[in-house]
This record gives structure tokens, sequence and C-alpha cells, in this order.
């Protein structure tokens, strides 16, 4: 069996000079970038002038020559969790982990499962190339700093699929109360644009025929101001049993989490006869008097038309639920700004449809 451990946290440096002091930061008036704290557990997101302090996992260190927690021996300015005061900033860097796009020169996302962090940019798939049929592809995106997204589709060759309603790209919000909003645009919505609530959304391109063609979508992030959550989000595909712990290697997970993790089967939907087995085990999530509204997994299966939602998780339970989908699965984890549990494991394999 395959373990999948993903760690996904995406940064962009800027070039500029700033003394950092512990507990402050000044930081440029525009654009977001990443910045170390004389605390090495300590790091600053700044966006357009503004900024928040977030700390890294147990056991890591804001390393800013990658731009990301890291494990401390890998930070050796760091003597005793103290690094010395910073006058002059990293050199610029633009970090890119896995099929990850951030911010400039090119925020184009181009295959499925590729996810960005940013506010504005585009999904650019099989534009004027003919697309393959049964598709289930999915691209991720997060805003740092507002609550939704307006979606333009500025040019597409996509062909209605009329075994399906709602639009050929299916659009999910996500905010930290769950599913918050969805749009569909794209054969036979004749409208070009859409807004979507949510800092966090999954958009996914669903075909059923050959003879269409791609699409170019523009995102815009739009609404009040917010400060992000600690995020890790990954698209797993190419199903093959396998495993995923959240968090990793770490006792507990972290404060103040949204994380995204969506499932799919070589971002095409199942083989006829199959069925994506999810099985999620060994729960250890905080709990609140009245229910998961602390902390909280919710599980959605993309239906083609739109989410089927099971029920929030939370607790203390080592009772495996078994989930199963003919498309793909969303997974979304929230936790509040309380560090009160060991996280929980999935297990995912394709398996026949009577089982």
């Amino acid at each position: 069996m395959t373990t999948i451990h993903v760690f996904a946290v995406f940064f962009i440096f800027a070039s500029f000079s700033t003394p950092l002091i512990s507990g402050q930061v000044e930081c440029p008036p525009d654009g977001i970038v990443y910045l170390p704290d004389p605390d090495c557990t300590k790091y600053w997101i700044c966006a357009d002038g503004d900024s928040v302090s977030l700390t890294c996992p147990n056991g890591f260190y804001f390393n800013p020559l990658i731009g990301e927690c890291d494990f401390a021996d890998n930070v050796p300015e760091c003597q005793g969790g103290t690094r010395p005061p910073l006058t002059t900033p990293p050199p610029d860097t633009t970090t890119t982990r896995r099929t990850t796009t951030t911010g400039p020169p090119d925020a184009t996302l181009r295959a499925c499962g590729e996810r960005m962090v940013g506010n504005a940019g585009w999904i650019e798939y099989s534009l004027n190339e003919m697309y393959p049929p049964r598709l289930r592809c999915a691209f991720v995106l997060r805003t740092f700093n507002h609550s939704g997204f307006i979606f333009t589709l500025e040019e597409n060759g996509l062909i209605e699929d009329p075994t399906h309603t709602g639009g050929s790209i299916q659009i999910f919000g996500f905010s930290n109360e769950g599913l918050a909003d969805s749009a569909n645009l794209g054969p036979p919505n004749p409208l070009p644009q859409a807004y979507v609530a949510g800092a966090l959304a999954v958009v996914i391109l669903r075909t059923q025929f050959m003879g269409g063609q791609g699409f170019r979508l523009k995102f815009e992030a739009t609404g009040a101001w917010r400060y992000d959550f600690v995020n890790w989000d990954d698209v797993i595909d190419g199903v093959t049993p396998g495993s995923l712990s959240y968090p990793f290697d770490e006792p507990e997970y972290h404060y103040n989490t949204l994380s995204a993790f969506v499932f799919s089967s070589n971002h095409e939907q199942v083989a006829i006869g199959t069925n994506l087995l999810l099985n999620l085990h060994d729960v250890d999530i905080e709990m609140c008097l009245d229910g998961c509204t602390c902390d909280y997994l919710a599980v959605f299966s993309f239906t083609g038309s739109g989410l089927q939602s099971f029920d929030k998780v939370c607790g203390n339970d080592t009772t495996p639920l078994r989930y199963t989908t003919d498309s793909l699965f969303i997974v979304i984890f929230k936790s509040d700004h309380t560090r009160n549990g060991k996280g929980f494991k999935l297990e995912f394999d394709l398996v026949p449809l009577l089982n």
C-alpha cells in the first residue's frame, strides 16, 4: 500500500529592504509576500500592506531560502530558535511545489490537478485543442485575503452534454462553514461570468464526449478582507491502493486550518463496473458541545451535476467510515483557533462496483 504525505505551502517573495523586529514587520504596499521572523518558528504574510503572523508546525522553522516551514536542521542561522535580525530580505524567489503555480510571471493553470494561491489568474486547459471524453479534471484555487471569486469564461470550445444538467465547468466555493456556493459555466449556460463565495474554490471540468475543445477561465478574488487559514491542499490522481494521514508527522493538527484534498482516478470518471472507495478511520477531531462546529472533516462526492454532501465528522472514533463514488471526492478539513486533536487517516482504492 502506498502512503501519500502532502505538504503544500505556497510562497512568493518581493524585493525590498525592511527591518524585521519580533512582533512587528513592515510590509510593501502591494502584492503578497512572506517574511521570516526573528522567532524561527514564526513567519509573516504581507498582503497589500497589511500583515498577519503565523506559526510553523511543531519541530519546524521557517526557511526563507525555500520559502516554507522546514526541518530545524535545514535552517542553520537559527540558534536556539532565534535568527539574527534581518535588514535585507532574501533574494527574489518564486517557489513551486509539485503542480502548483504561484503568481507571476505566468499565473495560469494548464494541467488537471494543478493548484494556485493568489488573487488573480487563469485556468487554460486544452484551448483550441480537442479534449478527451469522460474527464473529471479538477483545479484548486485559494485567495489569501478575500471572501470570494469572480470567474469569467473568456474563450471556450466546449460542447453540451445532454446527459447532465449544469455547465461543463462546475465551480464549488468553500469557507470555514463548509460548502459556501457553486456555479456553472459553459454550455448550456450562455452567461460568461459567475460569482462564487468562499476563500477556497475547486473548479471541475466535466466532459462526456469527444469533439469539444478547451477553455480559458479568468478568476479574480473579491469581497471583504479576511486573513487566510493555514492550508495544506492536494489533488491526488492515478489512484492505486494508498493512504493519507493528517497531520503529517505531528502529534496534533494545527489550529486555524482550512484544507482541501481532491481524490480522482487519472482525472477521469472511473471505469465502468468500478467505484472509487474512500475509507476514513482513526478519527480524533475536536468536538464542541453542539457538535461539529469547532473542527470537522467533510466529504463530498462529485455527481457530474453537483456535489453529494455526507455528514460532517468529528469526535474520537476508530470505526471506519466508507464512501464510494464513480467520479471524484473532495475532502475538506477545518479547525478553529484551538489545537485539539490527532487528526484522521484516509485509505483509497478502486474497487469492483458490487463491493
